[in-house]
């Protein structure tokens, strides 16, 4: 990824999206983690392989409180297109924009309804922020508070269904590739694909030139095909072995055992690409997390998001406020903040360090600390945002 960060925060709308953009930008994607969020029996796992220069991979899950007060829950696994120049950029881009777009969510939706909005927007930032030089696949699982689920995929990362108790692993998506394509064309020889070395070739990728979001085919999966459990995974945790992959998962007896067996025998595989998974040992679970917030007396839009080794919390999230760039976050008062486009993990890896403060600001995005069991109770003053690598439960909220 070669071009500024701001640069990139400010092809987002809204006051959420460049907040969240810059923190997954900044975030450590090189190193392995397998972590579970407690309370939730969902795990989140990542790990940059062993054959390629970077981690292209981008996941996470996070808890919404829109502004029009419905809760979300959705956790999402964003590949970045190897082909393409910018696939990081691309699949931060995608993961920022869906949870930022869920907080300014101003009027009750089923997410059957919302999820098709979410994903065309994604395809639009992401084309808009890198024009064409970057794009990613996107597999997304939303519930909300009204007690539905809804599940999209664009690409070749996969949604199944798991129910742990029974051993059961079924694959709900089908992979946007041209062999698929071409299957269901009468007449069609997949061989050709072969000779020509396009096999495994997306026929479509979040951000893509030459084309618009009114063009991307979306496929929702609705609550039926989710009897028990959800895995999420890109093609980096099946792709090697595929049997492999099922049999590790029908076997495994917890999310975080799943999540950290599929990720270290896809690195004893070879470690061909990278890996991201998403699991998710109860769906009804996960929409009680949605409906957490309607009765947590948070009277303001709110995110809970956690990925890679991180765990943030934004507060008072005004719908359609642009975020001015917060130069103080990383440094001392007065002091300018890291060049952006220099590498080597997040900003700060000390924990129990606290960031300083921007006093007196109109931005209800600027007022960041970290720290071990950081305090994050609701100030109707003083909205902020709180990044810890300790707690992983909900119940710190």
């Amino acid at each position: 990824m070669n071009r500024p960060i701001e640069d990139l925060r400010r092809a987002l709308s809204g006051a959420a999206g460049p907040e969240l953009l810059a923190e997954i930008l900044y975030a450590d994607w090189s190193t392995p983690i397998a972590r579970k969020i407690e309370a939730l029996d969902v795990a989140i796992g990542v790990h940059p392989g062993s054959q390629r220069a970077r981690n292209e991979d981008r996941a996470g899950v996070a808890h919404v409180k829109s502004l029009c007060g419905q809760g979300f829950a959705v956790a999402l696994v964003c590949d970045g297109v190897g082909g393409s120049e910018m696939g990081d950029a691309a699949a931060a881009i995608a993961l920022a924009t869906c949870i930022g777009d869920l907080a300014e969510v101003s009027q009750a939706t089923p997410v059957r309804d919302l999820l098709p909005q979410l994903v065309r927007n994604m395809d639009d930032v992401v084309r808009r922020a890198l024009a064409g030089k970057g794009a990613t696949t996107a597999s997304i699982l939303l519930a909300s508070s009204r007690g539905d689920i809804a599940a999209a995929n664009i690409g070749d990362s996969r949604l199944f269904a798991w129910d742990q108790g029974e051993q059961q692993l079924r694959q709900v998506s089908v992979d946007d590739t041209l062999e698929n394509e071409l299957r269901n064309l009468r007449g069609a020889d997949i061989s050709a694909l072969n000779e020509r070395g396009l096999q495994g070739s997306l026929s479509q990728a979040i951000g893509e030139a030459g084309r618009s979001s009114a063009d991307l085919r979306i496929v929702v999966f609705g609550r039926n095909e989710f009897t028990r459990g959800a895995v999420i995974a890109s093609d980096g945790a099946w792709k090697a072995a595929p049997e492999g992959f099922a049999a590790i998962v029908r076997n495994a007896p917890s999310a975080s055992d799943l999540v950290r067996r599929v990720i270290t025998s896809a690195f004893w595989m070879g470690g061909i690409d990278n890996v991201s998974v998403v699991a998710i040992q109860d769906v009804e679970q996960f929409i009680a997390l949605a409906s957490s917030y309607g009765v947590g007396g948070y009277p303001r839009n709110r995110i809970t998001f956690w990925f890679a080794d991180t765990k943030l919390v934004l507060t008072d999230v005004y719908g359609r406020q642009r975020a001015e760039p917060r130069m103080q976050e990383k440094a001392g008062v007065g002091e300018p903040a890291p060049q952006p486009e220099k590498k080597g993990g997040r900003r700060s890896s000390g924990k129990n360090k606290k960031k300083s403060s921007v006093e007196n600001s109109p931005n209800p995005q600027l007022d960041l600390e970290v720290g071990e069991k950081a305090n994050e109770q609701y100030n109707e003053a003083r909205p902020k945002i709180v990044v810890s690598t300790d707690d992983d439960s909900p119940k710190s909220e």
